[in-house]
């Protein structure tokens, strides 16, 4: 909180200078009061704005390093990393949300501990799409049909253009038996993304075999823990985290 503090401190000091200013420059001059509050309005804003682009900026420049522990199966230093930027909390107050959102996926995909992970998850920021949609898995597996969905439509609501987001909400409607469900989030999903290829298979074959096929989207499908990855993705000691592509996304939300 401490940039809202700085603001409102910057903000105050730019006031009370602006209304002395104008007040002996023009005693007269009707409303100066109002300038001074603009100015301060203004000023405090700015440095607002100024201390949130400063934050993020710090915070993005740790994620490389928390995608080599990842790549590198070293998911507890990676923890490690994130809990040490936990400070930034102090600035910017989304900033401890994106923290546990990023520690939550950590904690459901690579250690595969959903109990512990479900705490992380639900504080995360709407923008963290990955730690959203492993809710929503969740809540499909423990048969919390309304949660499930808010999950995934949570999600929807800052990431439409993510095919697997759309697909994963799909495949779980489907594999619920709420075929219709699942026949009108891919359609929703089509005209979000008219030009997708995989959401247009999916459909059709929703609509002609009743089956929905996820293997375009391993291995980041496999982050969800939905469905068990062959062994062919379970090699040399890298389980399906490992994948470089998807730990990028899923470290950096996209």
């Amino acid at each position: 909180m401490y940039s809202l503090i700085v603001s409102a401190t910057v903000a105050t000091v730019t006031f009370l200078a602006a209304n002395f200013a104008l007040t002996r420059a023009a005693p007269s001059t009707p409303y100066g009061w109002l300038w001074a509050v603009l100015a301060a309005v203004a000023t405090g804003a700015g440095v607002y704005v100024a201390i949130v682009f400063l934050v993020n900026r710090r915070f993005k420049a740790g994620l490389p390093a928390v995608e080599q522990a990842l790549m590198g199966q070293r998911p507890d230093q990676a923890i490690q990393l994130l809990e040490g930027m936990r400070a930034l909390g102090k600035w910017q107050p989304l900033a401890e949300r994106m923290i546990d959102g990023q520690i939550g996926v950590i904690v459901y995909a690579y250690k595969q501990d959903p109990v512990r992970a479900r705490p992380y998850l639900e504080r995360t920021v709407p923008q963290n799409w990955h730690a959203k949609a492993m809710l929503g898995a969740m809540h499909f597996q423990n048969r919390d049909d309304a949660a499930m969905v808010k999950a995934f439509e949570d999600a929807l609501k800052a990431a439409k253009s993510e095919s697997l987001l759309w697909a994963a909400y799909a495949w779980c409607e489907w594999k619920r038996g709420h075929f219709k469900q699942a026949v009108d989030v891919l359609e929703r999903a089509r005209r979000a993304l008219p030009d997708d290829e995989r959401i247009t298979r999916n459909l059709h074959g929703l609509q002609s075999t009743k089956k929905m096929k996820m293997n375009a989207y391993e291995p980041e499908w496999f982050l969800f823990g939905l469905q068990r990855p062959p062994p062919e993705v379970v090699t040399g000691g890298r389980r399906m985290g490992g994948h470089p592509m998807g730990t990028r996304r899923m470290v950096r939300g996209r």
